[in-house]
C-alpha cells in the first residue's frame, strides 16, 4: 500500500482531523466546500510523506 492505494486516499479523504481555529474537518468536507487548492496541497505533503 502506498500513494496509488485507492483505499489509502479514500481512507484520508474521510479521517478527522482537527484544526485550532476552525474545529475538525474532514477533507472530503473541504472539497465539497470548494476549497480545492489547499486540500489537494495537503494530498501532495501525505504523499511526499507515504513515499519517504
Amino acid at each position: 500500500m502506498g500513494t496509488d492505494s485507492p483505499l489509502m486516499w479514500i481512507q484520508w479523504l474521510h479521517a478527522r482531523r482537527t484544526n485550532g481555529h476552525r474545529g475538525p474537518y474532514r477533507h472530503i468536507d473541504r472539497l465539497h466546500d470548494g476549497e480545492f487548492e489547499p486540500t489537494l496541497r495537503a494530498a501532495l505533503h501525505t504523499a511526499w510523506a507515504w513515499q519517504a
